[in-house]
Formats: C-alpha cells, sequence, structure tokens
C-alpha cells in the first residue's frame, strides 16, 4: 500500500493503456448481453464499437514503441496518438448511434463508459501534446 494521499497520486505513463483495458472490460459484456443488445443489432454495432476500440488500443501500442530521436519519429508518435484519439471518439459515437436507434438499451448502464472515454480521451489528448524531440541513448 503507498503513503501517498489519494489527492497527490498522478497518472502513471501507461495509465492511457489501463484505461482502455478497463473500457473493453465494461463494454464487451455489455454489448454482447442479449438483454442490453439484441442479436439482430451486434454486427451492426456492436462489432463496429469493439473494432473501433481494438483499433485504438492497436494505436496505443503502436505510440508505446516508438521512441522519437527524430523529427519525423515525433510526428509519427503524435500521429499514433491522434489515431487513438479518432478511434475513441469512433466508439463514442457508436454508442450514441447505437443508443438512438435501439431504444430498450438502458443508458445508466453505460455512464462509467462514458467516463472512461471521457479520460481516456483526455489523457490521450495530454500525451499527444507532451511528445517531444529525445536525445539519443548512447
Amino acid at each position: 500500500m503507498s503513503n501517498v494521499f489519494r489527492r497527490y497520486h498522478t497518472p502513471t505513463g501507461n495509465e492511457y493503456y489501463n484505461v482502455s483495458i478497463e473500457i473493453e472490460v465494461a463494454l464487451v459484456p455489455f454489448l454482447m448481453n442479449e438483454k442490453n443488445v439484441p442479436k439482430r443489432h451486434r454486427l451492426t454495432y456492436a462489432s463496429k464499437i469493439i473494432a473501433n476500440l481494438h483499433r485504438m488500443q492497436d494505436f496505443i501500442t503502436d505510440a508505446k514503441t516508438i521512441y522519437p530521436t527524430t523529427e519525423e519519429l515525433v510526428k509519427e508518435k503524435k500521429m499514433a496518438f491522434q489515431n487513438a484519439i479518432n478511434s475513441c471518439e469512433r466508439v463514442f459515437q457508436g454508442l450514441q448511434r447505437m443508443v438512438f436507434i435501439i431504444t430498450s438499451i438502458d443508458v445508466d448502464k453505460l455512464d462509467r463508459v462514458g467516463q472512461l472515454l471521457l479520460k481516456e480521451s483526455a489523457l490521450l489528448r495530454d500525451c499527444r501534446s507532451k511528445v517531444k524531440l529525445q536525445q539519443q541513448k548512447k
């Protein structure tokens, strides 16, 4: 257990990846539950939302593997973060579209997912803004 007060905790370098996993853990069982999303809508909505979620995680992994020692690598890392942000927004938009079309969905069950998506987007934007040229290791 840490001896640091919760108010002094700062996000770790990988928190954006951990939040994306939390989103997946909360969202996939919701989307695959017959009571929440009927089978006839899963291919149209749920599979695309899950695909965008996995794409976001792929872009996050790509960004984490880039060590920006040149201006080109800085641009590439920023672009990977931007693509992850775009995928996060697509997940959010897909959920909104699904809620408008399938009126039987209980929106209250998606509150936590919505909060996590907003947190993820903010974390990714923050990481994108902090990307800068690094000195090459000797």
